[in-house]
């Protein structure tokens, strides 16, 4: 068996591993925001009917600068 039909049977890509740092790096970022207390505090507004929103003061299209205060994410 040659070298070549060794390794064109092995699992190892080399797109693989060059993009492997990049999706940690990506998955890092992904979890950090999801755990964001405004992210969250989005999310939970963003729940709300649009009626719930009313009786806070709120409207839907305001969430954003409401939450984030125009810190411009």
């Amino acid at each position: 068996m040659s070298m070549m039909e060794q390794t064109a049977g092995s699992s190892f890509s080399v797109s693989k591993a060059f993009a492997a740092p990049f999706q940690a790096i990506g998955n890092a970022l992904m979890y950090i925001a999801e755990n964001n207390v405004r992210v969250k505090q989005l999310q939970a507004l963003s729940a709300l009917t649009d009626e719930q929103l009313e009786e806070r003061g709120l409207k839907r299209e305001e969430l954003v600068i409401r939450v984030f205060g125009g810190s411009g994410i």
